[in-house]
C-alpha cells in the first residue's frame, strides 16, 4: 500500500446553457490540465462530481465533452471517476458505452444498482461512490437497503484515508427547497452512518458554487463547480468559505495521518486550501443491525438478506422495494401497472362513518385477480391479511358525479407514481356508506382456495 494518495477533484464540468455555449469545454480542459500539471508524469486519479453534460439526450454535448476527455487521456496517464449527477443520470449514463470505455467502473455496488454505488482503493485511500439521488428518497426501505451497502463496504476497508463522493451536497447553500429536502435527509439517514464508518472527507458537486463547510458539519463537505455554470448561495450558516462564479479544481493529498486539500482557479491561484487529520484506526462495530448477533457488526448478514429477496423478485431493488407488486408470483411494475385496464378511473373513497371523501385513481383488485376466490395480501413489513372475495363483493367506491359503483376493492399507489401500495375497500350498510382503509404499503398478493382458510 502506498503511503500517499493524490488525486483531483472537480464539481460538475457542464457548461453554461445562458451562454449559448453547451458544447464549449474549453475552460474545463485549461482547468483540468493546470491540475495534471502537478503530477509530473504519475498516473492521476480525476474524481468528478457529476453533471458531465447538460442534456444527457444530446448527442453533440457527449461527443464534446468525450473529446476533451480523448485528448487528456492520449496526453496524460489518467483514470477518470465520476459520481451521477442529475443532468447527466437523464440518459443513464452509466450505460453508455462510450462512457464505460473511459471511466472506471468496478461494478461492486448493491445488486440492481452496481455502477450507481461502488467503491475501489487508491494507495492508502479508500472511495465510496455514492448515488445522491436514491439517498435522498424517503421511503425507509430505500435508506435501509443503501445502509446495509455502506456498512458491508466501509466494514471491510483497511485504508487510513476515507473518502466519499456524491453528486449533490448533505450540507446546501439554500438555493432550492427540493436540494434542502435532500440534503435534510442525507444527513438525516446517511450521516451518522458514514462518520461513524470513518468517512473524513465528502465530495460533491451540484449547486454551482465552490464551498467548504466548517465546524457544524459532522464530516467536512467540500462543493465544487468546474465547468461554466454558476449559481449564487443563500444560506451560508454551514460554510467557512464560498467563492461565486470560479470554476475550480481542488488537488488532495492523503497520507495515513493527513489530508491537504488545495483548491485553485482557472488562472492557477490558490483560492482554499484544508488540512485535517485522518481519522484512525476506523471504527468496525456499527451497534444498530438488528441481526447483530450474526453479522459482527459489518451488516453483511443483513446485506445478503436484502439482496436476496430482491433476486427472488427478479427485479433491481429499488423496484423491489419501493415500487412494483408481486402477484401470484409475477413481477409488474409501476408502467405494467399503469397499463391494465381501469387503472385510468377515479374512485371517490368515502371515510368510516364521515361524509367526506378522497379522490383516488386506482386499480380494481378483479384486474389483477379476476378468478380469485381468496387473497392474500403481505405488507412490505411482512403484515399479512387473508380475506375471500365473496366478503368484498359488497365494497363500493363511487365514481365521480354518478351513483355509486361496485368495483370490489381498489389497489393505489399512496402518494402518487412511484410510492408504495394500498388495499382499500368500503361496505355498504342501510344505505350509509363506510370507507374502510385496509392495508398499507402492499408488497405482494397471492391467490388461495377458501378451503386453505387455515393456513392463513
Amino acid at each position: 500500500m502506498d503511503t500517499e494518495t493524490k488525486f483531483i477533484f472537480m464539481g460538475d464540468p457542464q457548461c453554461s446553457r445562458i451562454s449559448g455555449k453547451d458544447n464549449d469545454y474549453s475552460q474545463w480542459e485549461g482547468l483540468l490540465r493546470k491540475a495534471l500539471s502537478r503530477f509530473d508524469g504519475e498516473n492521476a486519479l480525476v474524481v468528478l462530481g457529476g453533471d458531465l453534460v447538460n442534456r444527457a439526450d444530446s448527442e453533440a454535448e457527449w461527443t464534446a465533452f468525450f473529446e476533451v476527455v480523448d485528448r487528456i487521456r492520449a496526453e496524460y496517464d489518467v483514470t477518470f471517476v465520476s459520481a451521477n449527477g442529475n443532468f447527466s443520470s437523464q440518459g443513464g449514463y452509466e450505460n453508455r458505452a462510450d462512457f464505460r470505455s473511459r471511466f472506471l467502473l468496478p461494478g461492486n455496488g448493491p445488486y440492481g444498482c452496481e455502477d450507481r454505488f461502488y467503491s475501489f482503493d487508491r494507495g492508502c485511500a479508500h472511495f465510496i461512490v455514492l448515488d445522491s439521488h436514491m439517498m435522498g428518497d424517503p421511503d425507509e426501505n430505500a435508506y435501509k437497503y443503501i445502509g446495509a451497502w455502506i456498512k458491508h463496504d466501509l466494514a471491510k476497508n483497511t485504508r487510513p484515508a476515507v473518502f466519499a463522493v456524491m453528486h449533490h451536497p448533505a450540507y446546501t447553500l439554500g438555493t432550492s427547497f427540493d436540494d434542502d429536502i435532500r440534503g435534510a435527509l442525507i444527513r438525516k439517514n446517511y450521516m451518522k452512518l458514514l462518520y461513524r464508518y470513518g468517512v473524513d472527507l465528502i465530495l460533491c458537486g451540484h449547486q454551482h458554487v465552490y464551498c467548504r463547510t466548517g465546524a457544524d458539519a459532522q464530516i467536512t463537505q467540500i462543493m465544487g463547480v468546474s465547468g461554466t455554470k454558476f449559481f449564487s448561495s443563500k444560506d451560508e450558516k454551514y460554510m467557512s468559505y464560498i467563492a461565486e462564479n470560479v470554476g475550480a479544481a481542488t488537488l488532495i493529498r492523503a497520507n495515513p495521518c493527513t489530508i491537504k486539500a488545495e483548491t485553485c482557479d482557472s488562472a492557477g491561484h490558490l483560492i482554499d486550501e484544508l488540512t485535517q487529520d485522518v481519522r484512525w484506526p476506523k471504527p468496525r462495530k456499527c451497534g444498530s443491525c438488528v441481526n447483530f448477533s450474526r453479522c459482527g457488526g459489518t451488516g453483511i448478514v443483513e446485506l445478503e438478506e436484502m439482496q436476496a429477496k430482491a433476486k427472488r423478485e427478479g427485479l433491481p431493488w429499488e423496484r423491489a422495494y419501493t415500487g412494483g407488486l408481486l402477484v401470484d408470483g409475477r413481477q409488474y411494475t409501476d408502467q405494467q401497472l399503469r397499463d391494465l385496464p381501469h387503472v385510468s378511473q377515479k374512485f371517490s373513497l368515502w371515510r368510516r362513518n364521515r361524509q367526506e371523501h378522497e379522490q383516488i385513481e386506482g386499480i380494481k383488485l378483479t384486474a389483477l385477480v379476476p378468478d380469485a376466490k381468496a387473497i392474500l395480501a403481505i405488507s412490505d413489513d411482512g403484515d399479512r391479511r387473508a380475506f375471500r372475495m365473496s366478503d368484498i363483493k359488497t365494497a363500493y367506491c363511487f365514481g365521480q358525479n354518478s351513483e355509486p359503483e361496485a368495483v370490489d376493492a381498489v389497489i393505489y399507489e399512496e402518494n402518487g407514481p412511484g410510492s408504495r401500495y394500498r388495499l382499500a375497500f368500503g361496505q355498504r350498510e342501510d344505505h350509509q356508506y363506510n370507507g374502510r382503509q385496509w392495508i398499507r404499503h402492499i408488497s405482494e398478493i397471492r391467490t388461495f382456495d377458501p378451503d386453505e382458510w387455515l393456513r392463513y
